[in-house]
Parts: C-alpha cells; sequence; structure tokens
C-alpha cells in the first residue's frame, strides 16, 4: 500500500508523487533534473484535468465542487445499468403477479411479494444509478461532502473540515482519494489509473491550503 501526494518540481515542472510520510521540512531532490524541492512551495502548481467526464462547476476561495459520472469509476455502466433495471422489473413484475392472482394472505405468500418487490426496487434503484448517477465533492470552509445523485435524488455524508488530518492518493490494486478526519479514513474516488485521483488529491490539497487549515502529512 503506497500513500503519495503530488508536488511540482519549480526547475524542470516535472510531476513526482511524494510519500504522505514526507518531513516536508527537508528539501526533497528531483530524480529528473536532480533540483532540490521545497515541498510546501511545490504543492502551489496547476495541474492540467485529465479526464474530460470531470467536471469543476465552481472553483472559488471558499468553494471547490467537483462533479463525475459513475462511468469514470465502473469500467462498464451501461452494460450492468440496463441488465439490473431489466432484472429488477423482472423481479416486480413477478411480485405483482402474485398479488393480482388471488393473494390468499397467508405468511409464506406474503413473504414472497415482499421478496420480490423488494429485490425489484433494489435492482432497479441500483440500475438507474448506474445509469444516470453521478458522484460529487464539495470543499467548503466549514464541509467536505460527498455525494451521490440520481437526476434530483441526493444523498451527501459531511465531515468537519477542521477535523480533516491527511488527503492523500493510496495504491493498492486501484487508486483512491483518501480523506483522514479523526482516526477515520475515508475514500472519495477509486480509479484504475493514476490521473484522477491524483488530480482530485491535488485539488483538495491546495484548496485546503489556500483556506488556511494545515495537513498532517506524516503525522498520524
Amino acid at each position: 500500500m503506497i500513500e503519495t501526494f503530488p508536488i511540482q518540481c519549480t526547475a524542470c515542472h516535472d510531476i513526482l508523487d511524494v510519500s504522505v510520510d514526507v518531513d516536508v521540512s527537508m528539501p526533497q531532490v528531483c530524480p529528473m533534473c536532480g533540483a532540490e524541492i521545497s515541498v510546501p512551495q511545490a504543492e502551489d502548481f496547476e495541474l492540467e484535468c485529465p479526464e474530460v467526464l470531470l467536471r469543476i462547476e465552481e472553483l472559488t476561495p471558499t468553494c471547490l465542487r467537483l462533479v463525475w459520472p459513475v462511468d469514470l469509476e465502473w469500467p462498464t455502466p451501461r452494460v450492468a445499468g440496463t441488465g439490473l433495471v431489466f432484472y429488477g422489473i423482472l423481479s416486480l413484475s413477478m411480485g405483482f403477479s402474485q398479488m393480482l392472482s388471488g393473494f390468499g394472505g397467508d405468511a409464506d405468500e406474503t413473504l414472497s411479494i415482499v421478496f420480490f418487490l423488494g429485490l425489484g426496487l433494489l435492482l432497479v434503484s441500483q440500475g438507474l444509478f448506474l445509469l444516470k448517477g453521478f458522484y460529487s465533492i464539495e470543499l467548503s470552509p466549514d464541509y467536505l461532502r460527498r455525494g451521490f445523485h440520481i437526476e434530483t435524488v441526493r444523498y451527501k455524508r459531511r465531515w468537519r473540515v477542521h477535523s480533516i488530518r491527511r488527503v492523500y492518493m493510496e495504491q493498492t490494486k486501484c487508486y483512491h482519494v483518501c480523506v483522514t478526519y479523526r482516526s477515520k479514513t475515508r475514500v472519495l474516488h477509486s480509479s484504475k489509473q493514476p490521473d484522477t485521483p491524483r488530480y482530485i488529491t491535488h485539488l483538495l490539497r491546495r484548496q485546503l491550503t489556500q483556506m488556511g487549515h494545515p495537513l498532517n502529512n506524516g503525522r498520524r
């Protein structure tokens, strides 16, 4: 498991991923040109967005809002979503057909109807999320919010900014944007390629720094 965040060499402008446990008071050496790099200064740079599906809806000194569709995290969302909706409708049809074909009211029939209707609603909702859903991250001076949206239906979780200690990119089998607050860690975004997680990590770290919020980096 590798935990990093991006910096930019001020001499050759190469982008480097340094360990989140790095001592920021000590200069780093660029492996490309050999120049010494001050980590705090090297974090303040413009990183080009690597993904057209990722949109910055708002970027001001007090607010950062990112939005991206489910397509960015799921390899085949259209196929999976269509399949889930199909089997969900099939399950709902079975539940309604039992209700309309002389429902007797006994326990076994009731349990069967509830099962098919519940399963159908679950599958349809998951399918619609894959087909129409999108994620969002919103950072303000008070809260960091992670949202899940399907059309006008929204669900958001939020964490107080003052409790955030670390923001970094974690590499396991995939690349994850991670936020540590108090003693807990939450994943905000995942991808099989590093470019988008690196970009989101950089935006969050820079926005927090500009808002005056210190990050502990190597100190958990």
